[in-house]
């Protein structure tokens, strides 16, 4: 289900239409870690991640997006607990950036919760809970920048350590 969506070129009231939307759906998360696995970024179709804390529930669009670009940018729920998936279509990938977008529990609320379990539940709500929320692939990506293209690959890497990411390394 489609969350909140921004076309290419909207006008103001579409553009409030989807802060409200990014409102109502992810202040729930500020205060939360976020994981985000990036795939087809770029003109160079990079793959990585990404983690950050939800200062501000506007960086859940913001981190994803260019600044210096049109873009379009939808985020849709998943079956998945506290995990999204976006789309980003811009000038150097127009058919799309792919984004999963993980929130991990903040630890206290966590055990809370587990205080709260029976103990003869709690064994089975770990495994549950750790399967859905911390668990990251074997094959988890290194970090990406998908902001800049047509420069060299020094600036280009450069840039990806400015802004906290990495590039995947390349050795296949």
């Amino acid at each position: 289900m489609i969350l909140a969506e921004l076309e290419l070129y909207a006008d103001e009231f579409e553009f409030e239409d989807f802060i409200f939307d990014i409102d109502n759906h992810f202040s729930k998360h500020v205060d939360k870690e976020v994981f985000v696995e990036g795939r087809n970024l770029t003109w160079r179709n990079l793959t990585g991640t990404k983690t950050f804390t939800l200062a501000d529930v506007h960086q859940v669009w913001r981190e994803l997006v260019p600044s210096n670009t049109d873009y379009s940018f939808v985020i849709e729920d998943t079956d998945k607990e506290n995990v999204y998936q976006a789309r980003c279509c811009h000038h150097d990938c127009p058919t799309g950036e792919n984004f999963t977008i993980t929130f991990k529990e903040n630890e206290d609320e966590v055990n809370q919760e587990l205080e709260d379990v029976e103990d003869s539940l709690v064994l089975e709500f770990i495994d549950t809970f750790e399967n859905k929320v911390y668990q990251l692939p074997s094959d988890h990506f290194d970090k990406f920048n998908k902001k800049f293209n047509h420069i060299s690959d020094e600036q280009i890497e450069y840039e990806f350590k400015t802004f906290g990411w990495e590039k995947e390394n390349e050795d296949v």
